[in-house]
């Protein structure tokens, strides 16, 4: 018997390329294998439109994973779950129908839809499912983990860099960012010192803080010159007026620039 919740689909692994994303979408406009083949000009508008679409997306904050390179590579990886491949070729095929004299289709155009739609509310759904209880909340009378005064609030969830990141840049943007500590600090306390602590993809230009906040500007770089999608932290630790200590880590996702 599966372990499975009926609500959970599962990612039935594979490898797949951009390529086989754009093949798809060819098909789907009865193109590619049925009236003609596409040609290496053909594929290669249809690679750069997959890749202003998933940095548009991206931009949205639909973050699926999606394999970005600056130079991109039709034989790369695309590094998606299996169950948004179908919707991605789907909208990928909207994008390109018109190049080709066609009319939309009222089925692409409903494929695309529902499928964009799906991942916009799983993303989100996702985001959401991550979000942890304040550390102020009791885990109640039903919790096997109360077994001292330590367990009897929940604890702080620390994402993992294969999470859906808090923030997103991309390489070469310079912007401002604030960390809030209010839900932390008890009335009347008060920031009294704090550290922060970046990965080699964030430079800290300049940082400061108030009563309940830290404030910094970061310019998202590429340490690695590989120009690949990277993952990175920046590590809060504030000290209050009382003694207590707080950590915070903001996961950035940094992508490559969009080349005009």
């Amino acid at each position: 018997m599966s372990n499975l919740s009926p609500f959970t689909v599962p990612d039935l692994g594979g490898t797949f390329l951009k390529v086989d994303c754009i093949k798809d979408a060819y098909s789907k406009i009865r193109i590619s294998g049925i009236t003609t083949n596409p040609t290496p000009e053909d594929l290669e508008l249809a690679l750069n439109r997959l890749e202003n679409m998933m940095a548009e997306w991206f931009s949205r904050n639909i973050v699926v994973g999606y394999n970005f390179e600056e130079n991109p590579d039709p034989n790369s990886e695309n590094q998606v779950i299996r169950s948004y491949q179908d919707a991605i070729s789907s909208c990928l095929a909207l994008r390109i129908v018109t190049d080709f004299g066609k009319d939309v289709p009222p089925y692409l155009l409903a494929l695309a839809t529902s499928g964009l739609d799906n991942i916009s509310g799983r993303v989100a759904l996702d985001r959401i499912n991550k979000v942890s209880y304040p550390t102020r909340q009791a885990r109640g009378s039903g919790s096997t983990l109360r077994y001292n005064r330590w367990a009897r609030f929940y604890r702080d969830y620390n994402p993992g860099l294969n999470n859906s990141a808090q923030e997103t840049m991309f390489i070469g943007d310079i912007s401002d960012f604030t960390t809030h500590f209010e839900s932390f600090l008890v009335a009347p306390e008060i920031i009294a010192s704090y550290s922060l602590v970046a990965d080699p993809g964030l430079i800290i230009s300049n940082d400061s803080n108030d009563d309940q906040n830290v404030s910094y500007r970061v310019e998202a770089t590429d340490p690695t010159g590989a120009n690949n999608t990277l993952s990175q932290l920046i590590t809060i630790i504030i000290t209050t007026d009382t003694g207590r200590v707080k950590t915070k880590q903001i996961l950035f996702e940094l992508i490559p620039p969009i080349r005009s």
